[in-house]
């Protein structure tokens, strides 16, 4: 959009003196520069085209594209201030900011360099859609990140060289700056493999995973930002894929056992471990003898104790294939791990892929009850009655309740391919809006599309709104990369 602009003039008092025998002549003589008027358009150029972006806004690092329309002349000249330290006499310079923010753009117009005008606008820089790959060819996928105090991050990670068979993983950890940009890489030893992480209440960060190189993750982890281990505790053979820091800065874990029926079939049933604040185990609540509960992911963590969501069949878990016997089970439990609340809710999701069933505690403190890859929305009450349910306009992987208030789904859009989508949804279950991954790739002579992608995580900002991970497809050499995008509350990249 145009600039505004100003005309003004100069005036210039110029004395002539003209010597005579006898006498002095002097006259004064008044002349008018006219100010040239200064004006500027703005023009972006996206790599995602998906993305409506707001008028004088663009991508970090991507660059914006002055258009001079001041008067011209050989006496012309101009000045540029970018607002972020830079400036340029060019008469319709390119510009790219390497931070976040707003930037008042100031286009000063010179006449002989005397007379004037100035003409500014203002331009907002934001985040967009921040992609990560380690090198050419090697597949980078995301685990999970952690929002640090200071508005850092710290990603956790897995690649491999996708034209090296049989393929070698390497777990990683990025440290990330509050613009998303890499500030350091650390590839961690090929013994170790994460699987989830969480920062601790000392500065340091927890995973559940394995240090032996084993297949089993049943190792409680501590390790500092740096990928320095810190400590590890192995708990039991069972498999555990998160860990969660208690009031008392123990810690909690979520995982499986697996159990056997007469015929040797496996099924793998939830269980819940309780450590100190150095990970040695408490106690310990298994969901396969009284209570036969799966497919339990996290745990809403409370003064009196651990609020969590599962499927519990019929049946006992023995028929894994029906699709009318499995029902929605809420349980809370004090903080010795006894139960002290249960309530059933049928549900008939066919749940028998054991979709991870995940539950979020929102502001007004109800509970929101997602199975993953299912549509359904269920809505608790506080004592676990169910109060509603919707039909999402999606399948729904993750969830959480962001600071706002909202309910944020993490999930997957079909149509062409498929690709990661973000919905969000109020209290009480009203579709409010939703951000999709754009599968654009940048190509030579312009961008092509569409690559497809699917969700990792969504975890709640700090300060409100949302982040959230996917891994996509990049359509250059078809390897595998890291996307991130943050979201305010209504919406809208940050």
């Amino acid at each position: 959009m145009p600039a505004n602009f100003k005309i003004k003039t100069i005036s210039l008092l110029l004395i002539t003196t003209a010597a005579y025998i006898g006498c002095k002549k002097v006259e004064q003589v008044t002349v008018d520069i006219k100010s040239p008027k200064s004006s500027f358009k703005v023009t972006v150029t996206s790599g995602y085209p998906r993305f409506q972006l707001p008028s004088n806004t663009n991508y970090l690092d991507s660059v914006f594209y002055f258009q001079n329309s001041s008067e011209t002349g050989a006496d012309i000249t101009y000045k540029w201030d970018f607002g972020d330290g830079s400036s340029s006499d060019q008469k319709n310079p390119p510009h790219a900011y390497t931070a976040c923010g707003k930037y008042k753009v100031i286009l000063t117009t010179s006449r002989s360099n005397k007379a004037n005008d100035t003409s500014s606008v203002i331009l907002s820089v934001i985040l967009g859609q921040r992609e990560l790959v380690l090198a050419q060819n090697i597949n980078t996928s995301a685990i999970n990140i952690v929002e640090n105090s200071d508005n850092s991050y710290l990603l956790l990670g897995t690649s491999y060289d996708a034209k090296v068979y049989p393929y070698i993983y390497t777990t990683f950890l990025m440290k990330l700056d509050d613009n998303l940009k890499q500030k350091s890489l650390k590839a961690l030893t090929s013994n170790i493999q994460l699987n989830s992480i969480i920062g601790s209440n000392d500065g340091n960060y927890i995973f559940t995973g394995t240090t032996s190189g084993k297949s089993t993750s049943n190792e409680l982890i501590k390790m500092t930002g740096d990928g320095n281990l810190l400590w590890s505790k192995t708990i039991g053979t069972d498999n555990f894929t998160s860990a969660q820091q208690t009031p008392d800065n123990g810690f909690i874990l979520t995982g499986t056992r697996i159990i056997k029926d007469q015929y040797n079939n496996e099924y793998p049933k939830s269980l819940i471990v309780k450590t100190d604040e150095n990970g040695s185990t408490q106690w310990e609540r298994f969901f396969g003898q009284d209570l036969v509960l799966e497919s339990v992911s996290n745990i809403i963590i409370q003064n009196d104790g651990y609020f969590m969501a599962g499927v519990k069949r019929k049946d006992q878990g023995q028929s894994p294939g029906c699709s009318y016997c499995d029902s929605v089970c809420l349980v809370k439990l004090n903080t010795q791990g006894n139960i002290q609340q249960k309530s059933t809710t049928d549900w008939g999701l066919n749940t028998s892929g054991f979709g991870q069933v995940r539950v979020s505690k929102m502001v007004n403190g109800n509970y929101s009850v997602i199975a993953g890859n299912t549509r359904g929305l269920y809505i608790f009450s506080p004592a676990g009655i169910l109060i509603d349910r919707k039909l999402l306009n999606y399948t729904a992987a993750y969830s959480t309740s962001t600071s706002d208030g909202d309910i944020v789904l993490l999930g997957t859009e079909y149509g062409n391919g498929f690709r990661s989508i973000l919905t969000s949804y109020t209290q009480n279950g009203d579709y409010k809006w939703k951000v999709g991954i754009d599968g654009s790739t940048p190509v030579s002579g312009g961008t092509a599309c569409c690559a497809d992608s699917w969700p990792v995580t969504v975890n709640p900002l700090r300060n409100g709104g949302a982040i959230f991970l996917s891994n996509k497809v990049a359509l250059v050499d078809y390897h595998y990369i890291t996307t991130i995008i943050k979201v305010d509350k209504n919406g809208q990249l940050l």
